[in-house]
């Protein structure tokens, strides 16, 4: 009876690789420390007024949080119907865009299907032991290939960005706007005046939100054809038919398909703004500093998901990204050496690809400035020589991976392009150009003038900059 009646049971679920003996340890002596995310979501439900919006912000919540998933699944585990309800007939986008009527299609599901009942209020000792004791125990996920997907931000960023979504924030980047570790105080701010029919709306709102961001923003996907790495993927979620079953598919977010591309091929719309979204992803690496993100999702309010052209978000990346240069490189005096922003690099491969397309490359996490004719160039390795004047500006420079930043050393280009023509390949557009002119020619003070005029000025093309500096001449 003591159990029963006095005890209060906390389940608490833990990340993956926790060490449960430190953790037994630091529970029985100082307890588990809240993450923000739990305190803002506390926060928010204390201001719901009854169990009914509470059990229904909660699952929302929860869902949308299970970020390596698609919402959903989530949302909707192992209830096909319920996901026909609330997602329609194709379940790629939200169809119940109203807080009750999300819970009352639950509702009307749950009384369907008394297996899967679902307890609004706390449950007894003995419920929460059955529902426990069956983990494990039940049928396979009707979502296996789920598990094939990586989120690019994690739960508490994709809070920071339909915030300021909703809150109609300006697109200026603000210090903190995104900084997970300012979660709580945002969103005190936030709701510092609002009642419970504000908390409802940002329920919906971060239901669809999360649902856009599952087909419109970038993945990682692991299949048995992409290797330990990953590829990127841009898909959305689909029904299917299967063995007389409904499940789920996955087809190119542009598609016009309602199934899988069996062969693996992306569309030209879906892999234009693939590559503008990786692109992106390389160059901030820091969910801090992923603006874009706010930036395209926010060109999808008040939009019909299905309706919306891929140029439109494409052309709203480019500008984000063409601002971004402008403001790198032509303010002021032109960059060079390791003061070039690294958006200039990855921005200038993306308009090389656009310019000669290449349906096998990928842009790859790059973050060291290779000088293609080396600061100390072997003194064993001969070849033309490029002067210290030039050594430093963006016709000598390309972006790659430490790796093979170390593997190319300080050999002279023309080793370089001999050697490594497959890391090349890999590694840039701009690098597989500079190697293609010093096979064909040389690589000195010549060829490194000429390709920076040719780069500097495909970048201003571009951004719609006038020529305002003058390109060294040729020595």
């Amino acid at each position: 009876d003591y159990l029963r009646y006095q005890v209060t049971l906390v389940r608490a679920s833990l990340p993956t690789n926790t060490d449960l003996n430190r953790y037994f340890e630091v529970m029985n002596t100082r307890g588990q420390q809240l993450q923000q995310v739990d305190i803002v979501k506390a926060r928010l439900m204390s201001r719901l007024v009854d169990d009914q919006q509470r059990a229904c912000f909660a699952w929302i919540w929860d869902a949308c949080s299970d970020m390596d998933s698609y919402v959903q699944m989530a949302l909707t585990p192992k209830n096909p119907r319920l996901r026909d309800r609330i997602f329609g007939e194709t379940w790629s986008w939200l169809s119940i865009t109203d807080f009750k009527g999300l819970w009352g299609a639950r509702t009307i599901a749950d009384s369907h299907s008394p297996s899967t009942r679902t307890v609004v209020a706390s449950m007894s000792l003995d419920e929460a032991l059955a529902k426990y004791s069956a983990i494990g125990t039940s049928e396979p996920d009707d979502d296996e290939d789920n598990v094939r997907f990586r989120s690019t931000i994690e739960f508490p960023a994709l809070l920071l960005h339909v915030l300021r979504i909703v809150n109609h924030e300006d697109e200026d980047e603000m210090e903190g706007h995104l900084d997970d570790k300012r979660l709580i105080k945002r969103f005190d701010d936030a709701v510092a005046d609002k009642d419970d029919t504000w908390v409802e709306s940002f329920a919906v709102e971060l239901l669809r939100y999360r649902n856009l961001f599952d087909a419109f923003i970038l993945k990682r996907q692991y299949t048995g054809t992409t290797g330990e790495d990953g590829d990127w993927s841009l898909q959305r979620l689909v029904r299917r038919l299967s063995k007389g079953r409904h499940t789920p598919g996955y087809a190119n977010t542009f598609s016009t398909a309602q199934t899988d591309e069996e062969d693996g091929t992306i569309n030209e719309p879906t892999n234009d703004l693939l590559m503008l979204e990786s692109m992106l992803r390389i160059t901030y690496t820091s969910p801090r500093t992923m603006h874009w993100i706010t930036r395209l999702l926010g060109a999808l309010r008040g939009r019909q998901p299905s309706a919306v052209a891929h140029l439109e978000l494409a052309d709203a990346l480019r500008e984000y990204a063409r601002g971004k240069v402008r403001e790198a490189f032509f303010t002021g005096e032109e960059p060079q050496g390791f003061s070039i922003n690294r958006i200039v690099f990855t921005y200038l491969d993306y308009l090389l690809l656009s310019d000669s397309p290449r349906t096998d490359f990928r842009f790859s996490f790059r973050n060291s400035i290779e000088h293609f004719y080396p600061q100390h160039p072997d003194e064993t390795q001969s070849g033309a020589v490029v002067s210290g004047e030039n050594l430093n500006l963006l016709g000598n420079l390309a972006l790659v991976s430490v790796s093979a930043n170390s593997k190319f050393s300080n050999s002279v280009p023309k080793a370089k392009a001999l050697t490594y023509e497959h890391t090349i390949e890999k590694q840039s557009p701009k690098l597989h150009l500079m190697a293609e002119i010093t096979r064909k020619r040389s690589w000195g003070d010549e060829q490194v003038l000429s390709h920076h005029r040719a780069m500097v000025d495909r970048l201003r093309s571009d951004c719609i900059v006038s020529a305002s500096r003058a390109v060294p001449d040729v020595l």
